[in-house]
């Protein structure tokens, strides 16, 4: 299956990647986009798209046949020394950077080669060493519940050992070359759902209230003001921080009735609009509690800029996530009195509890999926799957309230019907 996308590189420059698998071999074509043109580029990938539909490759195969021709280098003969164990190696490796880097980053990166050589096994030889030791190794910290971040990096500097073993040519081929990047074993993927649950704490009546703060500024408070209702555009979108402070008035439709969402605002540079996390632009529908959100926003900001931000600060300028997240969050959550044992990172909370309560409500997750701005729906099956099932659904009652909160229109009948049933 082929598919075409474009995507700006860190310098700005926008380019035009094909990628798809001919013969059995998979093959990507990376082309710069003319004058850095996004229209251009958007054309050009419904172009690729709609020759791929009907099973045109020749260009992926005119790549192929390239490539085939290509000279391929004269390889090398190598001398490898064999029989050297993996804990031998550590220690020569270790004193031979000894200086070379700082000594508070050569005992932190020696007690990361500790742990993990023992879990591996440090009498080994290097050559015994295969790739599926490292998936084990990585489900063996995953158990010893280390952090991710701690995982990952024993992760990596076995890897960097490895590698300098094969630059010094003490092992032929590196063991751990074929798994670049290691799949999160289930085990991972079982603890990031039981994650998903526990930081999920708002209930109905928590939501209703959090809201509720959102729209009741303090009149002498510049700063609840202008940043609580970019609070309340989160929880009533699960878009990203980014995407929701960087809509402009130019994207949001004058009858009503969407917005589009077409880039994101940086959290290190504010002021700089950066493609969206997946490099594509989608619309979402103004259902009406939005609707009237943007319809105070307007009252309050538009004739100050036309052209403008959306949510600006008391400065005028877009307003800063880690400033939200530092100053803002906190406040929104004492006044609504609502205490979270696991607050997380709050821009994909107010995320989760979106998707889950849209799931809940009997919406498409397809539709869920697309409005907000996952790259496939993998991410709804993977994280969200108990969400799907009617049977894990909340009461009726409780539905009839998030219908009411989000004001969603697209809801299955049945879920509607028996919420209705309920209020009466």
């Amino acid at each position: 299956m082929a598919s075409a996308r474009f995507r700006r590189d860190p310098r700005g420059d926008l380019y035009l990647f094909l990628s798809g698998t001919v013969d059995g071999e998979r093959i990507q074509i990376r082309k710069r986009v003319k004058d850095n043109d996004e229209a251009l580029a958007q054309r050009a990938v419904l172009a690729h798209e709609a020759r791929f539909l009907v099973g045109d490759l020749s260009e992926l195969r005119k790549a192929k046949d390239e490539r085939s021709r290509r000279p391929q280098p004269a390889r090398q003969k190598r001398t490898v020394r064999r029989g050297e164990s993996l804990e031998t190696w550590r220690d020569t490796w270790l004193d031979s950077i000894k200086g070379t880097i700082g000594e508070g980053a050569w005992r932190t990166l020696r007690s990361s080669l500790v742990a993990v050589v023992d879990m591996v096994g440090g009498d080994r030889a290097l050559e015994d060493l295969r790739p599926g030791d490292l998936i084990t190794l990585r489900a063996d910290l995953v158990r010893s519940k280390l952090a991710r971040v701690t995982v990952d990096r024993r992760i990596a500097d076995l890897r960097r050992l490895l590698m300098a073993a094969t630059l010094a040519e003490r092992v032929g081929v590196n063991p751990f070359a074929a798994t670049l990047r290691v799949r999160r074993t289930k085990l991972e993927r079982a603890d990031a759902r039981e994650t998903l649950d526990a930081s999920l704490p708002l209930s109905v009546e928590e939501l209703n209230r959090f809201l509720e703060v959102c729209r009741n500024p303090r009149v002498d408070q510049p700063l609840e003001v202008n940043w609580f209702p970019l609070s309340e555009a989160l929880v009533l979108t699960g878009l990203r921080y980014g995407e929701v402070a960087g809509l402009r008035w130019p994207e949001v439709d004058r009858t009503g009735k969407c917005v589009r969402i077409c880039h994101a605002l940086e959290h290190y540079n504010p002021t700089a609009n950066a493609p969206t996390k997946t490099g594509a632009s989608w619309t979402i529908p103004l259902r009406r509690p939005l609707r009237e959100l943007l319809a105070r926003q307007r009252e309050r900001v538009f004739l100050r800029d036309p052209e403008g931000w959306v949510f600006p600060t008391e400065h005028g300028k877009p307003p800063s996530y880690h400033n939200w997240r530092s100053r803002i969050w906190p406040t929104l959550l004492r006044r609504s009195k609502i205490t979270l044992s696991r607050p997380g990172d709050a821009q994909k909370l107010l995320r989760k509890l979106f998707i889950t309560n849209s799931l809940v409500c009997g919406r498409n997750p397809k539709r869920v999926s697309s409005e907000v701005g996952h790259a496939n729906l993998r991410m709804i099956t993977d994280y969200y799957e108990r969400y799907i099932d009617p049977s894990n659904w909340p009461t009726p009652q409780e539905t009839a309230s998030l219908v009411d909160l989000y004001g969603f229109e697209d809801v299955q009948v049945l879920a509607v019907n028996s919420a209705k049933e309920a209020i009466q």
